[in-house]
């Protein structure tokens, strides 16, 4: 299928959605919906964990317990909604059922080992600065469709976005931001929400194949990249300016150490266990000692 490659993110956001509603809306709907309410019910099942230990094992168990949930079901439904995107555009019509069933009999495994080195890379890149993670969030996000369409291997797979996304991060960023904020996406949740990043693997693919660079980069990409740049910037200064302030902040502290319940500011020991005075509101945290054995 010779695929018109669109350089406007919200032209190949809408044109790829346009394909997934018309052949698998029902599926696309109720993938949409599992994927939201697995997330919400990961979320309380999280701050249950945590309450229930509230220590720092809670934090371990908790973390652990994301990293499962993560794999067995929010990455098996991911993998589920990309496969749909491709067989929309294919013209088959598959259930959810169908779609999360077949997914994982097409290079599955090499799928989630790409997907998180992809991220992986990208989260390094914020974190060493905001730019070179938009970046690579450009040169390197077409790789999960590509294990799974092409069959490849993880490093393959990352090798072969890079080379699609060879003078056209811009627009696959343009159209990941695009899809995430056009009304239609947001009604069909996270599988529609993909929209601007499948449209993109399928033009890119199509465009290389003939080799054509008869095509100027829309000026629609710059200025999404350009708010993308200056929102996840302003986001990271927030949560750096946060985390901080936490740290530095001698009036916050939750941590509980063997007998002592810190404060931060004094210490209130657990009267049945204080055999040296620690219930001296002048005693500061820093003055904290452990018990003599």
């Amino acid at each position: 299928m010779a695929e018109k490659y669109h350089s406007n993110p919200f032209a190949s956001t809408m044109d790829q959605l346009s394909i997934l509603v018309k052949t698998n809306p029902i599926s696309s709907l109720t993938l949409g919906a599992l994927i939201i309410g697995i997330v919400l019910l990961g979320i309380l099942v999280a701050g249950f964990l945590e309450s229930l230990f509230n220590s720092r094992l809670g934090d371990i168990v908790v973390f652990i317990g994301v990293i499962v949930y993560a794999f067995y079901f929010l990455f098996r439904l991911t993998a589920a909604s990309y496969y749909l995107h491709m067989a929309s555009r294919e013209g088959r019509t598959l259930t959810a059922k169908q779609a999360i069933t077949e997914v994982t009999k097409k290079n599955y495994g090499q799928y989630l080992i790409t997907i998180v080195l992809a991220n992986v890379f990208i989260l390094v890149g914020f974190v060493a600065l905001v730019f070179p993670g938009i970046y690579l969030l450009g040169r390197l996000s077409l790789a999960p469709y590509i294990a799974l369409n092409e069959n490849l291997d993880a490093m393959k797979s990352l090798k072969r976005s890079w080379e699609l996304s060879e003078g056209h991060w811009f627009e696959i960023v343009g159209a990941m931001v695009a899809s995430g904020i056009t009304i239609a996406s947001g009604m069909l949740l996270g599988v529609g929400a993909q929209s601007g990043l499948a449209g993109r693997y399928f033009e890119l693919s199509e465009l290389k194949k003939i080799a054509s660079t008869n095509h100027k980069t829309h000026w629609m990409n710059y200025l999404l990249v350009g708010l993308a740049v200056v929102g996840i910037g302003f986001y990271a200064l927030v949560a750096r300016a946060t985390i901080y302030n936490n740290i530095n902040d001698p009036t916050r502290c939750t941590d509980t150490y063997f007998a002592y319940s810190i404060d931060c500011t004094t210490v209130n020991p657990d009267p049945a266990m204080d055999m040296h005075g620690m219930n001296d509101p002048n005693n500061s945290f820093d003055n904290l000692q452990s018990p003599a054995h």
